[in-house]
């Protein structure tokens, strides 16, 4: 999964130059994806970016191992 843009992303620049963004709002906090790499026989490595909403300095977050 590392380096695809299915993740709900899709850059585009605007005709000033900017990047522009569009996301898919089912993902929602989660507009970057989750990723895992690196296993082994008992461990992974699993990440993701949880995006806040604007003007939001922190957010609570839980998960779930099984």
């Amino acid at each position: 999964m590392f380096g695809t843009r299915k993740a709900g992303y899709e850059p585009k620049v605007s005709k000033r130059g900017e990047m522009v963004t569009e996301v898919d709002p089912k993902l929602k906090p989660f507009y970057h994806g989750v990723a895992s790499g690196d296993p082994t026989s008992n461990s992974v490595i699993l990440w993701t970016r949880v995006t806040p909403e604007s003007g939001q300095t922190s957010i609570p977050v839980s998960f779930r191992v099984a």
